[in-house]
């Protein structure tokens, strides 16, 4: 609840024979500081060397993932609550989800607003495509939508309380969680067009 973000480094070969102690031990790289309330999420990017962090009060922060450096606020002016869930696409763009006014917002990495969209459900979890061109959505039902626009390619109801959401490394599969804790598994690509 300090409003910091510790960046740790982990060892690659967990399953190492090494005897050294110190070479199966996480070791902590950067302290995020800045948010000046309690951190409520992160998203990261290795590809482009960024860690986000959002926080209760709606700020989210841009941070340098090798070097811990600051490099800029995202605010979107006029929006309650604070940031529930965010990914960051390898095209550079930021999502940003607030739940208190179900607001989706799409940034650029240079804090410009790209796109802004009220989602029409609470949702519980977003995943990104491997692309990053597409959002996938859940709530009450399972929604994907271009992430620079927010504009909804698809949106299946499904009849059940979805509670998690991940996307295949090649985009072809979507596999969603439900409160019942079952896994369903959906092999569609929306058509763009």
């Amino acid at each position: 609840e300090d409003g910091c973000v510790r960046v740790w480094a982990c060892p690659l070969d967990v399953g190492s024979s090494s005897k050294r102690p110190e070479d199966r031990m996480l070791r902590l790289r950067h302290v995020l500081r800045g948010q000046h309330s309690p951190v409520g999420c992160v998203a990261a990017s290795v590809a482009l060397d960024m860690v986000a962090s959002g926080a209760v009060d709606g700020r989210v922060m841009l941070h340098t993932l090798s070097r811990g450096r600051y490099i800029r606020t995202l605010l979107r002016e006029g929006v309650r609550g604070g940031v529930d869930a965010m990914a960051i696409s390898p095209l550079g763009l930021v999502l940003v989800y607030h739940s208190a006014c179900k607001a989706l917002t799409t940034f650029d990495v240079n804090g410009r607003v790209v796109a802004v969209r009220e989602s029409v459900e609470p949702l519980h979890s977003l995943a990104l495509s491997a692309s990053g061109e597409m959002l996938v959505t859940v709530g009450t039902s399972l929604a994907v939508l271009m992430l620079s626009s927010l504009e909804t390619v698809a949106r299946m109801a499904l009849g059940v309380e979805l509670r998690s959401v991940a996307v295949s490394q090649d985009d072809a599969h979507v596999f969603v969680g439900t409160a019942a804790g079952k896994i369903m598994t959906f092999g569609f690509v929306p058509q763009r067009g």
